[in-house]
């Protein structure tokens, strides 16, 4: 089962980058990039064309990051909450996971983040799509 996880992600992040919110994300930054004040001359010349590409592109990935963040949170969310019923109690053992919410333990160089957690996480939307992406320790 572990070593189908990142076969799982792949395939979930590469379904979630064709949703109607990553396609307008990527959209919206195409046209971001080609009103850039050096490509305004000439928007749809391949310079520019190119750096749009490479803009919704970029934007793609990271929308589909933070999409299956939130639906993992979701999912944990949903647990807790069966293991709650299941065992007929909402006893801290339970379901501390599910309400447990504070700032962010994730850091900004330095800087601590300080942003909202996710519940049961510990770390904002920003950190958790880093650490699926595997650019945080």
């Amino acid at each position: 089962m572990e070593q189908d996880l990142p076969e799982y992600r792949s395939s979930a992040l590469a379904w979630l980058g064709r949703t109607e919110e990553a396609k307008a994300e990527a959209q919206r930054a195409y046209e971001t990039e080609q009103r850039r004040r050096w490509y305004r001359h000439n928007p749809n010349g391949a310079d520019a064309v190119a750096a749009a590409t490479k803009a919704a592109e970029a934007a793609l990935e990271r929308t589909a990051e933070y999409l299956l963040a939130m639906r993992l949170e979701r999912l944990r969310e949903q647990a807790a909450e069966l293991c709650c019923e299941e065992s007929a109690t909402t006893t801290p053992t339970c379901c501390a996971a599910s309400d447990q919410m504070g700032g962010c333990s994730g850091r900004n160089g330095n800087v601590p983040c300080g942003r909202e957690a996710l519940p049961a996480l510990g770390v904002c939307a920003r950190h958790r799509a880093q650490e699926l992406a595997g650019e945080v320790a």
